[in-house]
């Protein structure tokens, strides 16, 4: 099992807006000049938070999908797709999907924290079709629930979220105080954000705020601590198409 781990103190920490908001960028820009690069189809992965609210003014994108996940409070997102203003929660999702080109905002409400990923559904073919979005409420996720564990899946089979990138499946999991085991394809990769607890990877402690990777095994094995929620994101180790990072970065 091939781990990496990104600590909470390895990753990217910067602040917007004056301070309001605080980011945590596991996966940066190149800009960033971070430790983890971009990989599989994943471009991009942060964490942001607000205590007293804020504003992202608008700003474009093109060809990723931008999926907003509410960790906790209240957000909005006001979008030139349909012009409409999309309220989130806690626990709900929300994919952009860029395509040639749209603009947004997004309003963070006092106390609130998302995740920010950016995806690669094939930049080059995606930059030439129309824009458009989709999202969902926490309540329409399919939890699965087994001794020791709780797992709701957000992408995938019969989500209503349906992504474009190649062989992208997205989870929380909730792990309680045990060994837990998790198949994985050797052509596969798991990256997981510790959201709460505490975990050993190949006897590596993995703690909130952790990044991890695990790639080229058939198992995961994970040895819980401190009862664990994670953010996870399984994603193939080589698309079968060039991503926007293998052509110009």
């Amino acid at each position: 099992m091939n781990v990496t781990i990104i600590s909470n103190n390895q990753q990217t920490a910067k602040t917007a807006n004056e301070g309001a908001i605080h980011e945590q960028k596991m996966l940066g820009f190149p800009q960033d000049n971070g430790i983890l690069k971009p990989y599989s189809n994943i471009f991009y992965w942060s964490h942001l938070k607000t205590d007293y609210g804020s504003v992202i003014s608008e700003h474009p994108h093109i060809g990723f999908e931008i999926i907003i996940y509410v960790l906790k409070g209240k957000v909005e997102v006001l979008d030139n797709i349909n012009g409409k203003r999309s309220k989130l929660n806690e626990g709900d999702m929300q994919v952009l999907k860029s395509g040639k080109g749209m603009k947004h905002l997004e309003k963070l409400n006092s106390n609130s924290e998302i995740l920010q990923i950016w995806l690669d559904p094939n930049f080059e073919e995606f930059k030439k079709i129309e824009p458009s979005l989709c999202k969902s409420q926490s309540s329409k996720f399919p939890v699965s629930i087994s001794p020791g564990r709780s797992i709701r899946t957000l992408t995938g089979g019969t989500t209503p979220i349906v992504l474009d990138s190649q062989d992208v499946s997205i989870q929380v999991m909730e792990l309680s105080t045990m060994d837990h085991r998790f198949p994985l394809n050797d052509d596969r990769i798991m990256s997981g954000y510790i959201l709460d607890g505490e975990l050993e990877l190949d006897s590596k402690l993995v703690k909130k705020g952790d990044f991890f990777i695990v790639r080229n095994t058939e198992e995961v094995a994970m040895n819980v601590l401190k009862d664990c929620r994670i953010f996870t994101v399984l994603s193939p180790d080589k698309p079968s198409y060039p991503t926007y990072a293998d052509m110009y970065l």
